[in-house]
């Protein structure tokens, strides 16, 4: 009796307000209701994208890794890259560099870290690799090793090197080739008409042009 005595009181005006706050509180509630089911929506799906987009790039990778270590393996066994010729080494790389410019460089420097050869013009006895993390491995491990992100003192590009040991037919260690992946190349990746895109068939047609 007292609600209904003190609403009866109330000017009409706020009698209105009031039956339209009672009206439009469940619609206020559905629409906070629909916010938050949108907002978690959204984030979910964001969140999802990431992860995908992770894997892409993870399983991409792992891809270029192995066409590298393929094209590599394949450089050391080269009569040119055995015999240490500088001058043949030097027109082998800059071809192949030419014709697959997403290397920042090709090149080849002997077990003290001295780059006797290379995709780019260099003055020789200039440039030592031997402080270099993918050098190092490779000389550690004798086997095909990942460095870090670097710029290299050649090409002056931000890139991933990668490096190969050379071993003459006495299993000695007479060289290294190096290649350098730019990474620029991965914003092609991103991108959603080139993310499925990655060119594992082209690092595979390098193998074999050599």
């Amino acid at each position: 009796m007292h609600i209904r005595t003190f609403f009866a009181s109330l000017p009409i005006r706020k009698k209105l307000l009031i039956l339209l706050l009672f009206a439009f509180l469940p619609v206020a509630g559905i629409i906070a209701a629909s916010g938050l089911h949108f907002r978690n929506h959204v984030i979910n799906d964001a969140k999802n994208n990431a992860l995908l987009l992770v894997q892409s790039l993870a399983a991409q990778q792992e891809e270029i890794d192995a066409g590298i270590e393929m094209m590599l393996s394949t450089l050391a066994q080269l009569p040119e890259v055995q015999k240490l010729d500088a001058e043949a080494c030097n027109k082998v790389f800059s071809e192949l560099n030419k014709r697959h410019p997403y290397y920042s460089t090709i090149a080849a420097a002997t077990p003290d870290g001295n780059m006797f050869a290379a995709s780019s013009p260099f003055q020789p006895g200039t440039v030592n690799l031997a402080d270099r993390k993918h050098i190092k491995d490779a000389i550690m491990t004798g086997d095909f090793s990942t460095g870090e992100y670097i710029v290299g003192r050649v090409s002056k590009t931000q890139s991933i090197n990668y490096t190969y040991p050379v071993c003459d037919t006495h299993k000695n260690l007479i060289a290294i080739v190096i290649a350098g992946f730019k990474l620029d190349e991965y914003n092609r990746f991103i991108t959603p008409e080139l993310s499925s895109q990655l060119r594992w068939g082209e690092l595979k047609k390098l193998c074999y042009s050599i």
